[in-house]
């Protein structure tokens, strides 16, 4: 028993230390360019016509660490045992459709499509809207970011009245995901190889969505 709580203590330790080392790096590098646009700046050596541009990365640079941190403290915080959601009873069709009227015209936007499937009917059940609507974006945002254009995303609704459940399909008829990533894809800051070129990402999204579920 001790050896086995030796080895569960060590691999706790090891995945801390991978968790903050890629932590690490993916701020680093939005850093390291806001470090360097700054300093063009200061030295004076920006060129007038290139300034405005200038700033913009330096602005876009600022949201990608903003959101990395804001996806760690996410993290963070539905890891704390002391947790809890914030239930609270009512129609999960309605939610489900004001979520998906909203979704459908920005993703119809980005040049995707969306197909839904929703009861009509109410279904009164407890549940926290905060966490389900980040459940979704985050699952969903993955079709769009790992996915070309006109790729169709499905929200499935479906009631179990034999069973007394609400089952949820979120889909896509996208280019799905390769087996090693599909076998991690819920470890923290696993990301596609596509994802981690062009610097998109946390690798933290699913690991939320799985807490929250």
């Amino acid at each position: 028993i001790l050896d086995r709580e030796k080895r569960k203590n060590e691999q706790a330790y090891k995945e801390k230390q991978r968790v903050f080392a890629n932590l690490s790096h993916d701020l680093r590098t939005p850093l390291t360019s806001i470090q360097g646009y700054s300093k063009a700046f200061i030295d004076g050596v920006v060129p007038e016509e290139k300034k405005s541009q200038y700033m913009k990365a330096i602005y876009d640079r600022v949201i990608d660490a903003s959101d990395i941190i804001d996806s760690v403290y996410e993290y963070s915080r539905l890891e704390h045992p002391d947790f809890r959601a914030n239930f609270a009873e009512d129609d999960f069709c309605e939610f489900l459709k004001e979520y998906a009227a909203e979704k459908y015209t920005e993703l119809e936007f980005k040049g995707y499509k969306m197909e839904v499937e929703i009861p009509d009917k109410s279904i009164l059940m407890s549940f926290d809207k905060i966490l389900i609507t980040r459940l979704f974006n985050n699952i969903i945002g993955n079709s769009v970011k790992y996915n070309d254009t006109k790729t169709t995303i499905y929200l499935i609704c479906k009631e179990d009245e034999e069973n007394k459940e609400v089952l949820i399909t979120i889909a896509d008829n996208g280019k799905g995901m390769p087996d090693d990533v599909r076998k991690s894809i819920f470890k923290p800051f696993v990301v596609g190889d596509e994802a981690r070129t062009k610097m998109t990402g946390t690798g933290l999204g699913l690991t939320i969505s799985r807490n929250i579920v």
